[in-house]
């Protein structure tokens, strides 16, 4: 099974159509580039700010309190995964990218490709300025987390790779 996330990084817009896949689960405002199968999202504003703009009906990947305080909004989405039920992983904390892998592995992906996770800059695909924390120093943290969660997905038959 093919999965294919979606990070609002600036080459996402290389993108013309969404990649062939089984599942596809779109990364904060990358969930706005294309109807995606599933919005991952972990802060409360991100979902509150885009919910009504998100193309399509995707489930949604958040974290538990910020499902409890979205509590009278869930109903906009088909199924709701709460990210501290995914699979443990050898990652102490996940950003939303990581927890979005996590969930590609738990519906079943062999092939997880991702896509705009450029590690660089503070801009999203479509020029906005996006993120408080988007210094060199979190997307030295990606990296580092991004090769202990492939290692570990390997071990399980698991190939993921930045497209």
């Amino acid at each position: 099974m093919r999965a294919v996330v979606l990070c609002p990084g600036e080459s996402l817009r290389a993108l013309s159509r969404l990649p062939d896949c089984d599942v596809s689960v779109g990364v904060n405002r990358a969930a706005l580039a294309f109807a995606v199968d599933w919005f991952a999202a972990s802060d409360y504003p991100m979902i509150r700010n885009h919910i009504e703009s998100l193309p399509g009906t995707p489930s949604l990947l958040t974290l538990r309190q910020t499902a409890v305080d979205l509590r009278n909004r869930l109903s906009r989405f088909p199924r709701v995964c709460i990210a501290e039920a995914l699979p443990q992983s050898p990652l102490k904390h996940s950003k939303t990218m990581m927890l979005a892998v996590l969930l590609a592995f738990s519906l079943g992906a062999t092939t997880i490709d991702v896509y705009g996770a450029d590690w660089t800059g503070t801009r999203d695909y479509d020029g906005v300025e996006a993120g408080e924390n988007r210094t060199p120093d979190r997307w030295d943290a990606e990296r580092h987390d991004w090769d202990i969660l492939t290692a570990w997905l390997n071990e399980r038959g698991v190939i993921a790779r930045r497209v």
